[in-house]
Parts: C-alpha cells; structure tokens; sequence
C-alpha cells in the first residue's frame, strides 16, 4: 500500500495524493518503530509490545529500511512546508543513521538534512556545532566532493552565528567559500550564501569594512542567482547596515525589513510561510535593529 500511494502521488502530483502517501508511510512508521527499535513507549498497542519482545536487538536491514521510511516522509514534508513535522523526522533519520555507524554519502546527507532543519527550524545550533564536524570530515576523508564540505562549513557558520560564537563563524564561512572556489551554480548559489554569512560574521567583529567588501563581490548575483539568495543579500546588506560603527539602529526604518520580507515570501508560494533559512535571517536582521524578530 505504501508503495502504491508513493508512486501514485508521484505520478499525479497532487497534494491530497502526496498527504495519502505520507498516511500511508507514517503508519508504517508507527507500526514497525516499536518493533524495529525494541521501545515501544506509552500508548504501544499490546501487539507491538509482543513485536517488540520478538524481534529484540534489530539488525542493519531493519534499521536501514526504517531510517529509508523517514527519510520519504521528511523529504515529502519539507516539500509541502510542513517545516516543524519535518525537522522531527529528519532528526528520528539522523538518530538512526548515528546508530547504524556507517560512513556513507546517505549518512552525510542524513546529517545536512538533520542540521538545516535543527538551525533555521527549531533554532538550535549547538549539537549541529558539535556533531556536524565529524561528517565534513567523514566526507574529506573519503574523497567526496568538496562543495558537499562546503555546504557543511555553511551551515556551521549559521549555527555558530545562531549561538554567538562570530568567529566560529567567520572561520567556518571563509573556508565554504574557499572550498567552493567561485562555483556559483552549486545549491542555488551556496557560494554566494556563504560570502553573506562571512559578510554578516565580519560585521560582528567589528571588521565593517571587509563586511561590505566581502557583501559587494556578491551584490551582482543578487539578480542573478534565485530569488531565495536575493532576499537573503537584501536582509544581509540591512543588518551590516545596522551594526556599522556610528550607526543608531533605531533611526533606521525598521520597514525596510518588512518589505525585503514581503517580497520574499513570493520564494515560498504556494507554501504560507517564509523558507526557514529566510525566516532565519529576517528574526537576525530585526535583532541588529533592536527590533523584536
């Protein structure tokens, strides 16, 4: 049945068949959790606590296949907004994927998937700090693609300037985009991203001028690039604004924010809210102006 709803969904492209596919998945996932981790926690049916009892210690397979399962459902409910589902999921994978031990591209894949959705969804950078190292190196380790390290020094970078820790941040935004080397197709223009956190960065240290150097070797792309990054440069360009030296941030109109937020909400149609990367920056942009995100 699982497979069936997933391929139907997939053929018509419809929302109410993709919400019946994920029914589908996450019943499964219901079913075979209990059975597959060996907990099978408060609420358990009778018949999963007796699954639960049989299977015991589960092996690589199963825990493959379920960590396979949350992957479906997350992938589909970040698909359709459905930010905050989501993030619960992908963190359930990661988890999992721990477990497993494995050095794999899907392992990596799981962990970036893991760390998005744990900055710019639930705001929380600290575990991503400490955790999410160990896969940049897992991927140089193994010769993977060096923009796969890139992407990772990225969200490093976001999570350190979630939790205050600038020149982690610096750091870890001058090595993404050093490794991606003026590559600017790479997700959307990564690179691009990755100069506006070693922009932002710089201005919390103080570094105006480098902030604004670094911010206008980019400022051509804004149009150039997808509109996501584009926002992204606008709200970055109005933070540095306000944390250059001298400035008086609540002299600023604070509505500009609130204009760059409105036209970056056409990025996200026909989803209601923001994309969480953008949501992210916008609550920063409103913090540099003393305003409440």
């Amino acid at each position: 049945a699982v497979q069936e709803a997933m391929v139907v969904a997939d053929v018509s492209g419809r929302v109410e068949d993709r919400r019946r596919a994920d029914a589908e998945i996450g019943g499964l996932i219901e079913r075979l959790e209990p059975q597959i981790l060996g907990d099978a926690g408060e609420g358990t049916t009778a018949e999963g606590h007796e699954a639960a009892a049989i299977v015991g210690d589960p092996g690589a397979d199963d825990l493959g296949d379920l960590s396979w399962l949350y992957n479906q459902l997350g992938t589909s409910l970040l698909a359709q907004g459905e930010y905050g589902r989501a993030a619960t999921v992908f963190t359930k994978e990661f988890e999992l994927t721990r477990r497993l031990g494995e050095e794999s591209p899907s392992a990596i894949v799981s962990a970036t998937n893991w760390a998005q959705l744990t900055v710019y969804v639930l705001s929380e950078g600290q575990r991503v700090l400490r955790l999410l190292p160990d896969y940049r190196e897992m991927n140089d380790r193994h010769g993977g693609d060096p923009r796969t390290s890139a992407f990772i020094d990225g969200l490093l970078a976001e999570a350190a300037l979630l939790e205050g820790e600038v020149e982690t941040a610096e750091r870890s935004a001058r090595r993404a985009v050093e490794r991606l080397d003026g590559d600017d197709g790479f997700r959307g223009g990564w690179r691009a991203t990755a100069v506006t956190l070693h922009a932002r960065a710089l201005a919390r240290l103080g570094r105006d001028a480098a902030a604004r150097a670094a911010l206008t070797t980019v400022a051509p792309l804004s149009d150039a690039l997808d509109s996501e990054f584009a926002c992204r440069f606008r709200l970055a360009r109005l933070e540095l604004l306000a944390r250059a030296p001298g400035a008086d941030a609540s002299e600023v109109d604070v509505s500009e924010i609130d204009a760059v937020v409105e036209r970056c909400r056409a990025v996200s149609a026909p989803l209601d809210d923001l994309p969480p990367g953008l949501a992210l920056a916008a609550a920063q942009a409103r913090e540099a102006f003393g305003s409440d995100p």
